[in-house]
């Protein structure tokens, strides 16, 4: 399970998710991710407070009774009574528990004493629970946060997305004020985002921001950069414009070289590009030569290009040149094989007048050769150019 940490210095609002589903686990956690960084919720504010102030006073009574016991009535006057809860930033933190099968059977009938009873051994703030069932190609899902079912609809299994969603917006109130909402978030994955001076990973292509106006700076090693102060409201969607760097001039080399090129669509003359910018498209076209396309986001201020030729388009070509290379192998092999046979059975016997048929097979094989080495040679250059 990935654990969202909290920076020192900081109070943990200890967080925990049990789910016996991968998939709403997965779900579950990415929500938390959107989520993460300050508690703001009044209502978690309020209760991790109190749980504060509870802790502390058992931890006061502990001390005093073994003051007494001890019979230390020094230390016992000397005793702080002006302690107040910390004003420390609430972090959400998730952390992993272990529960036992009983527990954890009890946990998904959404069973208050189970709650309470792991939340406070595991010293819990927000347990949830999800119970899920899948049918078919319907899944039905139950979530339980503190005790409390708060969520249960029937999906289709490929609506991860809006399950997402659903469940972002449901455990929403439990960790950020009513003043926060979800921002879709639409730009290339290749563009790094900050808000307000501290860096946003939009998880399922959304982030969660109070209501209010920010600071936006948009970075990337493909576009400009680009600042943006805006008014964050529930209307509000991410999608700014971004201008393709300059990458400066560019030569393309081509083979054949006098094919007709094209960059960006426009066409390019002395095979030089005078303004690259990235990303960018280039496209060439010759007679004779299959049409060239490619995109990249490289910069570069060199491109090669290479066209194949018509014919490799037959999707027979490889196999053809390698049969006849094959055939030509066997028959080689089989004609110098029955030379060497027959040089051999005529030195045994010297009085069988076999030079003519040695004559003809010295010949054939020869010409098998040159077969060989041309239909090899044939074989090597179209699986090069990959034909």
């Amino acid at each position: 399970m990935l654990l969202l940490t909290i920076p020192a210095g900081a109070a943990s609002f200890r967080t925990a998710v049990i789910s016996d589903d991968e998939r709403s686990t997965r779900i579950i956690l990415d929500a938390l991710s959107v989520l993460s960084g300050p508690v703001t919720s009044p209502g978690s504010v309020a209760a991790f407070e109190a749980k504060t102030e509870r802790t502390r006073n058992a931890e006061r009574e502990a001390a005093i009774n073994d003051y007494i016991v001890q019979e230390n009535f020094t230390a016992l006057e000397n005793m702080s009574t002006d302690e107040s809860v910390s004003d420390d930033e609430l972090i959400l933190e998730v952390v992993s528990v272990a529960v036992s099968d009983t527990e954890n059977e009890y946990l998904m009938k959404g069973d208050e004493e189970a709650f309470s009873y792991v939340m406070l051994s595991n010293n819990l703030d927000l347990l949830i629970v999800s119970d899920t069932k899948e049918d078919g190609m319907l899944r039905d899902t139950s979530l339980y946060v503190n005790g409390r079912e708060v969520y249960s609809s029937l999906y289709l299994q490929s609506d991860d997305d809006e399950e997402f969603r659903s469940i972002l917006s449901v455990l929403l109130p439990y960790i950020k004020s009513p003043e926060t909402i979800i921002v879709p978030v639409q730009i290339p994955p290749v563009v790094s985002l900050s808000v307000d001076g501290k860096a946003v990973t939009p998880i399922r292509s959304v982030i969660a921001l109070e209501k209010g106006e920010h600071d936006f700076v948009f970075t990337s090693p493909r576009f400009e950069r680009l600042e943006e102060t805006l008014y964050v409201d529930e209307s509000t969607v991410l999608s700014p414009e971004f201008t393709p760097l300059f990458s400066g001039p560019a030569f393309i080399s081509s083979l054949p070289y006098d094919a007709s090129i094209y960059y960006q669509g426009m066409p390019v003359e002395n095979h030089v590009v005078p303004e690259g910018t990235v990303p960018f498209s280039i496209s060439a076209r010759r007679a004779g030569f299959a049409p060239y396309s490619m995109q990249s986001t490289e910069i570069t201020d060199t491109i090669s290009i290479s066209l194949r030729p018509e014919w490799m388009g037959e999707n027979d070509t490889l196999s053809r040149a390698k049969g006849r290379f094959y055939n030509n192998l066997v028959a080689t092999l089989v004609s110098f094989g029955a030379l060497v046979a027959t040089n051999s059975i005529s030195g045994i016997y010297t009085d069988l007048e076999l030079a003519p048929v040695a004559v003809a097979f010295t010949g054939i094989s020869f010409v098998q050769l040159v077969e060989l080495l041309d239909s090899m040679f044939d074989y090597f250059q179209i699986a090069r150019m990959g034909g």
